[in-house]
């Protein structure tokens, strides 16, 4: 439809057509969608029939009645991850959350709030929160460094108690209050004071209960007229029962290692390896069973409690067990299976990650799939996986997206059909090689790519052939180069768009090779090795640590020593040993190569041909389309990322999300950039109509990346002009004086630079 004649439509029309549109936008642009796993639960606590969980890195809330779940994790709000202390206080209805960094939050439905003032202390050396007790308005919170009080009405600090001297510090493992007294259990035994009335900042204030034991204690509760406290030794544990000055040991015949003794709700936990006690208030066995893990899997529980007759356990690979009626029930949020990510994949707006780190070969993570919702395929989910974890890598076979392929770091080569397992090679059954000196299957595939004739080449590590194909079928076919790259580690293999493959190959440079060429037997002309130079011919580095190719078919890389550098022809590799250039940037003044002081650990690239980058320490950067401009940084300082390290980064370009892989988990940031139409005609433009409440983007989608879109009024004026990012572009509602436009309808106008591809489309704004 042509401009000229869209100013002729009836505005009563169109906006009967406007409000029959709906388009719900999901997320806001720069919003955070997080992706931490739930099911490694180490602590919980119960009230009012409400489950609190903590993972290593979130917490999250489950209503045993209602069966619903709520989440907290640094993108809701968390300060941290490495949680090492829960305890909900029903007076002030909050979860207090202690961390190893010594972040201590109060968590509350709908707010978190943070004591940073252990966490930013420099004189303290270990900060770990270990545990906490709540007495009146106060929280005990038991630390490595010694014991904090908290106001709990005024979210303060009021005291901080040291039991030892300069000379010789006391670890507090635990706290409990008991018989007008503060009990404590530390790394030199258990001490204790008067609740009130002594200046219990004196060291020497403090006595040890020197009728027990000396041993390191880990534990101390009071459960009725006694002091329970678990003491440990170098090949067992120790129960010990204090009362009126003497002790005795429980179960002292058993050997077991105590993973926690504390008030669980209504009842006190004891669990000793595989042996749970629960108590009442009056010493009185609630409970005691023999539990040897979910499905028998021989892990200790961390964490539990009953509640109406129903045990819960904290497992740290299968979340929450709950046994009733001889049944054991495990459960935790949608999650993916793990944090441990090593390579991300977008395919059709479906997201692909997999857990098989190098150096792991017994790792059981497989891979976590996301689809609006987390399938976990591995070797404890899917039986015909049993004997094959560690996947590391996948790819899809050209023109089918059921049909994937995936390598398993020590293991061989897999085919699926969507998530079912056809096809299996190793040593046995195809040219894929053990790494000598292993007794055992040790295959380590280091990368993986579909080729465009239903094949996929692997490139491996420490082997004499270490490039090999496979052809769809169930043939192999393996390459030494002429014995040139015999035994090389080889990695980072990435399919350029005019049908070449590069890989990293360690200590040397890159290695370019022409699959048609190789099948064909043509090996002399088929490939090129060559270090990395720049075109004055000094080398640049001799470990590339990420590479990418861009849409203008540029390769960028990453180096050992830090920075970035371009291939800027890059098509021409397997006939000439081309140089490289890096980026001068300039930084307050000062030019400077771009990111010359980070190690880049990935490479991503959006459907606007931005360079999103992944580095070591550093967090994620993006960076313009020519790398002369950091658009921003991510890190830890600034966003919910957990930590700094940056495993992979993915654009899912279907639905404008950028995944950011890093060594403790996943998170989505939701850019809005999606991939440029193939073709164009009508234009989404959402939400549409614009209320008068609504003061976000409107989002225009169904552009080519760079087209250039014109606003206008109903009378032809125009009122915004942008250019698309991608296939997406933005508009505040505003006009060239940014004064919010007035109710009515706006036409929307897009052209190619050439004029060749043109869309358009209508929103209806109210304004207030």
């Amino acid at each position: 439809m042509h401009l000229n004649h869209m100013f002729r439509i009836i505005i009563g029309i169109v906006l009967f057509g406007i409000l029959n549109q709906s388009h719900a936008q999901t997320y806001d642009i720069g919003e955070w969608i997080e992706h931490f796993s739930k099911r490694d639960v180490v602590l919980m606590d119960e009230s009012g029939g409400v489950i609190y969980a903590a993972t290593h890195s979130s917490v999250f809330m489950y209503d045993i009645e209602s069966g619903e779940y709520t989440t907290k994790t640094t993108a809701e709000g968390l300060s941290d991850i490495n949680i090492t202390a829960i305890k909900y206080n029903e007076t002030y209805n909050f979860l207090m959350v202690g961390y190893a960094s010594g972040l201590i939050d109060f968590v509350y439905d709908n707010d978190v709030f943070t004591i940073v003032d252990i966490q930013q202390n420099s004189s303290l050396t270990s900060k770990v929160v270990n545990n906490i007790h709540y007495s009146g308005d106060t929280a005990y919170v038991a630390c490595d460094f010694g014991l904090l009080l908290i106001n709990i009405p005024q979210k303060e600090i009021k005291s901080t108690y040291f039991l030892g001297t300069s000379q010789q510090s006391v670890v507090v493992k635990d706290v409990t209050i008991g018989f007008d007294s503060v009990w404590v259990a530390t790394d030199q035994g258990i001490f204790v004071a008067p609740e009130r009335g002594t200046n219990l900042y004196n060291y020497q204030n403090w006595s040890t209960v020197d009728i027990l034991p000396d041993y390191e204690y880990n534990f101390v509760e009071k459960i009725g007229s006694s002091i329970y406290c678990a003491a440990s030794e170098t090949d067992r544990d120790h129960i010990y029962i204090y009362s009126n000055g003497q002790y005795e040991e429980f179960a002292p015949n058993n050997e077991f290692r105590s993973t926690r003794l504390d008030k669980r709700g209504d009842y006190f936990t004891m669990i000793a390896s595989y042996r749970i006690w629960f108590l009442n208030d009056n010493e009185q066995f609630v409970e005691d069973l023999y539990f040897t893990g979910y499905n028998n899997n021989w892990i200790v529980p961390n964490d539990g409690f009953i509640y109406n007759d129903v045990v819960y356990f904290a497992d740290k690979v299968s979340g929450i067990i709950k046994l009733y009626d001889e049944e054991e029930l495990a459960f935790s949020p949608n999650s993916p299976f793990a944090n441990t990510i090593n390579q991300i994949t977008s395919n059709q707006g479906v997201t692909y990650v997999t857990g098989g780190i190098p150096g792991a070969k017994y790792n059981a993570y497989g891979m976590y799939i996301y689809d609006g919702y987390w399938i976990n395929l591995n070797s404890k989910t899917n039986s015909a996986l049993s004997s094959i974890p560690n996947i590391n890598y996948i790819a899809f076979e050209r023109g089918n997206n059921s049909k994937m392929y995936a390598t398993s770091y020590g293991y061989g080569f897999l085919v699926f059909e969507d998530t079912t397992l056809t096809d299996f090679y190793n040593a046995d059954n195809s040219t894929l090689q053990n790494i000598a000196g292993y007794p055992d299957v040790y295959i380590i595939t280091t990368g993986l790519q579909a080729d465009d004739n239903m094949g996929a080449w692997v490139t491996l590590s420490g082997v004499p052939e270490p490039i090999n194909y496979y052809d769809g079928s169930g043939e192999w076919m393996s390459f030494d180069l002429n014995s040139e790259i015999t035994n090389s580690t080889l990695r980072e293999l990435e399919k350029m768009p005019w049908g070449h493959m590069w890989c990293v190959e360690e200590g040397s440079g890159i290695v370019v090779f022409d699959p048609e060429m190789l099948k064909a037997g043509q090996i002399t002309n088929a490939y090129n090795r060559f270090s990395v130079k720049s075109s004055d011919g000094s080398g640049l580095t001799t470990v590339v640590t990420a590479m990418a190719v861009d849409h203008d078919g540029y390769v960028w890389f990453g180096m050992d020593e830090g920075g970035l550098a371009v291939y800027y022809n890059a098509s021409s590799a397997l006939d000439n040993d081309i140089t490289a250039s890096k980026i001068i940037v300039e930084q307050g003044g000062i030019a400077q190569y771009l990111l010359e002081n980070e190690r880049v650990s990935s490479i991503a690239i959006d459907g606007g041909n931005r360079k999103w980058i992944g580095t070591e320490t550093g967090g994620a950067f993006l960076i313009s389309e020519d790398g002369t401009e950091q658009i921003f940084n991510l890190n830890t300082s600034n966003s919910p990322l957990p930590t700094n390290f940056i495993r992979d980064i993915e654009v899912d370009q279907v639905n404008g999300i950028v995944y950011i892989g890093t060594d403790e988990g996943l998170l989505g940031y939701y850019t809005g950039v999606k991939e440029s139409a193939s073709s164009v005609d009508e234009l989404k433009i959402y939400p549409n109509p614009v209320y008068e409440n609504y003061n976000d983007l409107v989002r225009i989608e169904g552009l080519q990346d760079e087209m250039k879109l014109k606003i206008t009024d109903v009378g032809g004026q125009i009122v915004f002009e942008t250019t698309a990012t991608g296939g997406t572009a933005y508009w505040n509602m505003r006009d060239f004086y940014n004064a919010r436009v007035s109710t009515g309808v706006y036409l929307f106008y897009a052209s190619s630079a050439d004029g060749s591809q043109t869309a358009s489309g209508k929103v209806f704004v109210v304004s207030p």
